[in-house]
């Protein structure tokens, strides 16, 4: 009796994933390409900050193990379609002057299994977000901005993938 007791609370705690994380869509794929995520803003980089994170979120995970192109059971596209910027709070001394921002950025996913005309995930909308404070440099205040809201966007798409539907 002690030995099924210990064994239950063993198997209880490592074994967290058992069966199919993510829904009858996924059956069959361990592993996706991720090319360059498509840029239609105009803010310059992001795309490949956008990318890393996505590949970086898939390690972490687990879920799905990131290959070439011609390894892939699927791919996921990724396409960014609008960055804003918006003022938050206004300074202090000067009420004109914005003192904090919140910058969003709009992106389209779409996943295929290879050789499948329907793709699994079709246009699917998420939203990447973060706030920041200026301190003396819009540009490099943004800049350092820029890696969290690529790795928010990179979260949402991952856990939408490997989670199911």
């Amino acid at each position: 009796m002690m030995a099924a007791c210990v064994a239950a609370v063993a198997l209880g705690g490592c074994a967290y994933r058992l069966g199919s994380i993510a829904g009858e869509e996924l059956r069959g794929v361990r592993t996706v390409y991720v090319p360059v995520v498509k840029n239609e803003t105009y803010e310059p980089n992001i795309a490949v900050m956008v990318t890393d994170s996505i590949i970086q979120h898939f390690h972490r995970d687990g879920t799905l193990r990131v290959v070439r192109e011609a390894d892939a059971d699927a791919t996921l596209e990724v396409k960014l379609v609008e960055f804003e910027r918006k003022p938050q709070r206004s300074g202090r001394r000067d009420t004109r002057v914005a003192s904090e921002y919140r910058v969003e950025l709009k992106a389209e996913a779409t996943m295929r299994k290879r050789g499948e005309a329907e793709p699994i995930l079709s246009g699917k909308e998420f939203t990447g977000e973060t706030e920041f404070f200026i301190g003396q440099d819009l540009q490099e205040a943004e800049r350092q901005a820029m890696g969290l809201l690529s790795e928010d966007l990179a979260r949402q798409i991952v856990a939408e993938v490997t989670e199911g539907w």
